[in-house]
């Protein structure tokens, strides 16, 4: 037998199961990216859904003749909605 070519052989052996391993490494990698990039969208989703739905409450009670603070913050609200 030649020992050179079994040597070449389990180098490149190695080399190739290193390779897989580091392919095996970048996928999930991006399937961990894909996963927060949905995360990050859902709470976006999320974050106006409730922006809206403050401005809505605040809108109900300035027509209630509630003022002041409520007043302050529907203005606030709709500085930061327009801000995003």
């Amino acid at each position: 037998m030649d020992y050179q070519l079994i040597g070449a052989v389990a180098g490149i052996c190695t080399v190739l199961g290193a390779v897989l391993k580091l392919i095996a490494k970048v996928n999930a990698q991006q399937r961990d990216f894909e996963e927060t990039r949905q995360m990050a969208k859902r709470s976006d989703e999320t974050d106006r859904l409730l922006l809206k739905a403050n401005l809505a409450i605040l809108d109900g009670l300035k027509q209630q003749g509630c003022n002041g603070k409520v007043s302050e913050m529907h203005k606030m609200l709709i500085e930061h909605a327009v801000d995003k």
